[in-house]
């Protein structure tokens, strides 16, 4: 008689629970990846909406400079050259009250946004919060020119500079 010889059958291993190291860090890597376009993709929105509203900003400025020529037949006097510490032209007025003091002026500027002469300065800001600088006769042809430093905040890196007339 033939004995049946029973194989011990080892249990097989339960099921992975868990992920390795390696399945871990591929997915910390995609989720880094995807972090930093969704950061550099909204930087970029964030400044184009900013420069958006500084040249809306820019429009509303030149148009209560406009309506002061009309009634006044001339043009507001240039800011000082250091727009970050004040917008007082060379004759100790600052252009935003001598604007305001103009009624048809005054009614353009109402068009301004909130934050555009928040801060309590005597002065028009853009929309990352500086002060504007304008000039008289600064502009294409001789024209009044309002302008913005850009997101750097700096007038004389001129490459991000926004200036009302180069629309």
């Amino acid at each position: 008689m033939m004995h049946k010889t029973t194989k011990t059958r080892r249990s097989s291993p339960s099921p992975r629970r868990g992920f390795t190291l390696i399945e871990m860090l591929a997915v910390l890597f995609i989720m880094g990846i995807l972090v930093a376009l969704v950061v550099g993709v909204s930087r970029y929105v964030l400044e184009s909406a900013s420069r958006k509203e500084t040249a809306a900003s820019q429009v509303i400025v030149l148009e209560a400079v406009r309506a002061y020529y009309d009634d006044t037949g001339e043009y507001p006097p240039d800011s000082v050259d250091d727009p970050v510490t004040t917008d007082i032209n060379e004759d100790g007025v600052d252009l935003l009250n001598l604007l305001k003091a103009n009624s048809a002026a005054t009614e353009k500027l109402r068009n301004l946004p909130a934050a555009a002469l928040s801060g309590g300065d005597p002065a028009v800001k853009d929309a990352f919060g500086r002060q504007m600088r304008y000039l008289k006769a600064g502009g294409r042809g001789g024209k009044p020119v309002v302008i913005s430093a850009g997101a750097d905040g700096d007038f004389d890196k001129t490459g991000d500079n926004i200036r009302s007339d180069e629309r």
